[in-house]
């Protein structure tokens, strides 16, 4: 069943970079996330620039945490919140409206380009960059890939997916040129890219920590 999994996961990736597709739509390894993006267009227009962008209310359903955009449409919200969380803007007429993401515990999550229409949050990219372990090392097809991470802080899982645009860092005691097949169980990666339908398109790694615990880094 694995098998399958990452065989439609890379798939998935080689059509998305033959249509040269993205997503639809500071506080790592502390257990506190943080969430910020910009509402920048004309509700259900989907054209013009919005003129009331200042004071839309942005909340996790579910906490009590919650802040408002500023004249230019900008927010950020953080807290100990990870996993799978809905988030709601809602306007001055009280219209809400909801998009759900999935959080790594202590990463950072930002939804670019926002636009609200009835009820929904279209986001023009998800973007996300969080500290990881891998928890199912790569199944590579040259430079294209799949694997499985956790966050630092809890057992939230995430499907990530590399290619050809992917670039790697290391850090030292680690491959010094890595690649897909360098994405080994138990390494511990820095992963920024975008998210789509609970998958991340990775568009960096960083190797942070290559030798298995208790031996250094």
């Amino acid at each position: 069943m694995r098998a399958r999994r990452w065989r439609s996961l890379l798939a998935a990736l080689a059509l998305a970079s033959l249509l040269g597709c993205g997503a639809d739509g500071g506080v790592g390894g502390t257990g506190i996330s943080a969430i910020s993006g910009n509402v920048t267009l004309e509700e259900g227009t989907g054209t013009g620039e919005r003129t009331d962008l200042e004071g839309i209310a942005v909340g996790i359903r579910g906490t009590s945490l919650s802040t408002s955009t500023n004249r230019l449409g900008w927010f950020e919200l953080s807290g100990e919140f990870d996993g799978h969380v809905t988030v709601e803007f809602t306007e001055r007429d009280g219209t809400i409206n909801q998009i759900g993401v999935e959080v790594p515990s202590g990463g950072e999550l930002s939804l670019r380009n926002i636009r609200l229409a009835q009820g929904q949050v279209l986001a023009e990219r998800i973007e996300v960059d969080f500290e990881a372990v891998v928890v199912a090392h790569a199944v590579c097809d040259g430079p294209l890939g799949a694997l499985e991470v956790t966050d630092r802080n809890s057992r939230n899982v995430f499907p990530v997916l590399v290619n050809g645009a992917t670039r790697y860092e290391s850090s030292r005691g680690c491959p010094e040129e890595p690649t897909c097949a360098d994405l080994l169980f138990q390494r511990t990666l820095r992963v920024s890219g975008a998210q789509g339908n609970g998958v991340i398109q990775a568009d960096r790694v960083r190797l942070i920590r290559c030798r298995p615990p208790g031996t250094g880094r």
